[in-house]
């Protein structure tokens, strides 16, 4: 494989960082408007009486399933960042597994930190640890997933290859 065609691994990583830099940029309101239909899509399926509540029962429920909403989604676009990170890994076979890991979730938390930091400027936003922490559990789980893929792969053709 050539150099250039290393740094096209890359590309996935890097559009999950744009991808995430793009949402920390919204502000406070857009950024509520953005997972409000999903915390409003999970209340009505965790509750399905949700619209007989009365409206301040609507405004607890909604703000619960609002945190969850937001939590899941710092969660699961880590884990792909985590995914993609191990990606342009891979070719290095002088790393082990335990490196890659490692150099992924690295990448990953310290890019968690720096978005964590922007959104510190950004108005109506906060700089949370627990966000860094939780990103960095689903950069560490998507790392996972990605090594577990590629093991089921090797697998498979070492089994084709017998």
């Amino acid at each position: 494989m050539t150099r250039y065609k290393y740094y096209l691994l890359w590309i996935p990583a890097i559009f999950i960082m744009i991808l995430i830099f793009f949402f920390s940029a919204q502000n406070g309101n857009t950024s509520s408007e953005t997972s409000g239909g999903f915390a409003e899509f999970l209340a009505k399926i965790s509750h399905p009486d949700f619209a007989s509540f009365s409206d301040s029962k609507k405004i607890a429920v909604l703000s619960d399933c609002q945190f969850i909403a937001r939590k899941a989604a710092h969660f699961s676009v880590y884990a792909a960042l985590g995914f993609f990170c191990m990606l342009p890994l891979l070719p290095y076979k002088n790393l082990s597994f335990a490196k890659r890991l490692a150099a992924s979730i690295l990448i990953s938390a310290v890019y968690a930190l720096s978005d964590e930091f922007h959104q510190y400027f950004v108005p109506e936003r906060s700089c949370r640890i627990a966000d860094v922490l939780i990103d960095t559990c689903g950069a560490l789980t998507g790392a996972l997933c990605f090594s577990i893929l590629v093991y089921f792969i090797k697998k498979i053709k070492f089994q084709k290859k017998s």
